[in-house]
């Protein structure tokens, strides 16, 4: 996952928790799982990770950091065209983060840490 910001922008720091969603895949034997990185995550929570920015001379890409959507609207659409798990998540006060819009153009965060704080909806595999 990617997040694409405007170049030499500033890393924010929350001044209070941010309410943002994710996308998760769930495995048969109830284990939720990142869609791109297939790490496990556990609902209830808190990550860290690195933010790592990539430049070119237009724009810079945040490469590494725990990538959320901005609005619920946009992370129902993802969750239901791949059937996938709904998460409410939290940027927690004091958190280092960017907003910008992700490879599909997105709303979206990159962060240094994120909250898995609870299931919104689980959109089942119909096998279709």
């Amino acid at each position: 996952m990617c997040l694409n910001i405007k170049k030499n922008q500033k890393p924010r720091i929350a001044k209070r928790d941010i309410t943002v969603y994710k996308t998760v895949d769930h495995d048969e034997d109830d284990t939720f799982r990142t869609v791109w990185y297939d790490a496990i995550v556990k609902i209830g929570e808190e990550y860290t990770s690195k933010l790592i920015l990539q430049n070119d001379n237009i724009s810079e890409i945040v490469t590494e950091a725990l990538h959320s959507f901005s609005n619920l609207e946009e992370a129902t659409a993802d969750a239901e065209d791949d059937a996938l798990v709904l998460v409410k998540c939290i940027i927690p006060k004091g958190s280092i983060y960017y907003k910008g819009r992700d490879c599909f153009n997105n709303q979206s965060y990159a962060s240094n840490k994120l909250k898995y704080a609870k299931i919104i909806k689980d959109y089942p595999n119909y096998g279709i």
